[in-house]
């Protein structure tokens, strides 16, 4: 609950920061001291948002290290739980799911809601016209992994879908799937947690506009992309493990209703 309102804090005091501080651009000031003075307050406002991201960043990052660790106790649990805790456990894994894709949000509108402003200055910051064409070029390909990557995810909800719809058929034949429920709440927990790794990297490539240690930010977003991509591969690998699961409850009703995670 502390964290539920912490999070709202920063998201809202985030909105009125970058509201005032896209005020302060329109805002007619003639004079040189009036100019100065609204150059001011636009570079306190900034600074002041800045904070407030940085610590909404942190904020997420904590939620989702948090979920890591609970969820995957929750999940060595539900393999030996009994079928009213198992079904406890999943409405447990749901919650925090929830709670995590909350947080991711706030992040995704946070960075939506400051792209043009960060567009904007970046023509300002970066004066050297290669610079900034470099800039702008790591950029671009890092927002087309990104949607490359958010695609890949969309795909393997749909498939999560899919899956979990046949398993539930299965059970109301009397068919046992215990053996396959753990793997579909592994794989929905992998689903929430890549959705939070794709803000982070989101976040990352669009702080190359800051145009302040490109390197090094450039690096990190590399990490980031790396790191995900490995994620995304075992995401995948375990939508295969669950297809051929299924497979082997009814292996004789052949193939063809569950092959479909086995060729995406």
């Amino acid at each position: 609950m502390y964290k539920k309102r912490y999070l709202a804090v920063i998201a809202g005091g985030l909105a009125f920061a970058a509201f005032a501080f896209a005020q302060t651009g329109t805002t007619q000031t003639p004079g040189q001291d009036a100019r100065t003075q609204t150059q001011t307050q636009r570079q306190e406002l900034k600074t002041q948002l800045d904070v407030q991201r940085k610590a909404l960043r942190a904020a997420v990052e904590a939620e989702r290290t948090k979920f890591r660790t609970e969820a995957q106790q929750k999940l060595q649990s539900i393999r030996t739980a009994t079928p009213e805790e198992r079904e406890t456990i999943r409405v447990e894994l749901k919650a925090e799911r929830e709670e995590l894709q909350k947080s991711t949000k706030m992040m995704r509108d946070d960075l939506k809601a400051s792209s043009t402003q960060l567009r904007e200055d970046f023509r300002t910051k970066v004066q050297d016209v290669r610079e900034r064409a470099k800039i702008a070029a790591a950029h671009g390909r890092g927002l087309k992994m990104i949607n490359r990557y958010r695609a890949a995810i969309a795909r393997f909800d749909h498939l999560i879908g899919r899956l979990e719809m046949r398993l539930e058929k299965l059970e109301t034949r009397g068919i046992d799937v215990s053996s396959v429920v753990p793997m579909i709440e592994e794989a929905k927990n992998m689903k929430v947690e890549a959705d939070a790794d794709l803000e982070a990297m989101k976040a990352k490539y669009e702080d190359l506009l800051n145009g302040e240690n490109t390197g090094g930010v450039a690096e990190e977003a590399r990490a980031i992309a790396k790191d995900l991509k490995t994620k995304l591969e075992a995401f995948h690998n375990k939508l295969k493990d669950i297809a051929k699961a299924i497979r082997a409850l009814v292996p004789e009703e052949g193939t063809a209703t569950t092959t479909s995670a086995n060729t995406q």
